[in-house]
């Protein structure tokens, strides 16, 4: 969601930046997360997943500006799609067995994830903490707007974490981004 809302509020210069957030936040969702859904356990293969290579690829080729062909990039776009596409699929059925007791835990969740993060990028703003410059501090104040990713749901689960409880946060999360998304484009485009 948050690459879409970039390129409509910032365009084409802002969503370059939206890019390298995601990519940074991606990083941190398939390491640090892998390493806490693991059960801490310090292994090469958290590095080892598809999704870091891509990345690692990705970054290098850009950096290296290797031109891409236009049938490849159609390629690469087709299989982003059909990918989204299984994990909203995914997501879904887990949610037809969801337990409508989970809808406070959902509550909870789909609050807290995007509340705090934005009153965490207020702070850092009004504290002047990483001398952003302003389109920057846009960028951080959409993304924290946003609701917890489906990738959430996937990772918790792929490694059996309390899945039914991912799955209502980010259910309700996504309802809730209808007021904290423009609350954090409020906040950005101020």
């Amino acid at each position: 969601m948050g690459l879409p809302l970039a390129l409509l509020a910032f365009g084409a210069a802002g969503f370059s930046q939206a890019a390298i957030l995601f990519v940074v936040c991606n990083f941190v969702y398939f390491s640090f997360g892998v390493w806490l859904l693991s059960g801490h356990r310090l292994s090469w293969k958290l590095f080892n997943t598809p999704i870091i290579w891509s990345m690692i690829l990705g970054l290098t080729m850009a950096l290296l500006r290797v031109p891409v062909p236009e049938a490849i990039q159609q390629m690469l776009n087709f299989f982003t799609q059909a990918a989204i596409t299984l994990m909203m699929f995914a997501l879904g059925v887990r949610l037809l067995d969801i337990d409508w007791r989970l809808i406070k835990i959902g509550l909870l969740g789909g609050v807290l994830c995007p509340a705090s993060s934005l009153l965490f990028a207020y702070i850092a703003q009004y504290l002047g903490m990483f001398h952003l410059t302003e389109q920057q501090m846009a960028q951080i104040y959409l993304f924290a707007s946003l609701p917890p990713a489906v990738t959430c749901f996937m990772m918790a689960d792929y490694y059996q974490q309390e899945p039914a409880k991912v799955a209502a946060i980010v259910l309700i999360g996504n309802l809730l981004s209808l007021v904290f998304v423009p609350l954090g484009l409020a906040l950005a485009l101020g």
